[in-house]
């Protein structure tokens, strides 16, 4: 090996650590005035939010499906499920 590639594998290792340590010894702002300007800044956003709910309810699963469709036990049950529901799709879409 040649002493180009070492020198330049040395050159970026010693740019990786300085950068490294430059990078740990910045502190994150730890400013009281700061802090308190963020708690603002989030009680405004929250107050100016929706109350909408972020979820369905949850579903009473005792009672009876509104649309209760039989289970397609058997392949041709199945078969003619899938024909009913694409003529269904087709005769929608192009109405």
């Amino acid at each position: 090996m040649s002493r180009k590639p070492l020198s330049t594998l040395g050159a970026l290792a010693a740019l990786a650590v300085a950068s490294s340590l430059a990078v740990a010894q910045m502190s994150p702002p730890t400013s009281q005035s700061e802090a308190q300007r963020f708690r603002t800044e989030e009680k405004s956003l929250q107050q100016q939010s929706t109350p909408m709910p972020s979820a369905s309810k949850p579903v009473d699963r005792t009672q009876a499906p509104a649309d209760a469709v039989p289970r397609a036990r058997t392949r041709m049950e199945r078969i003619d499920r899938f024909r009913d529901l694409e003529s269904q799709m087709q005769r929608e879409s192009s109405s």
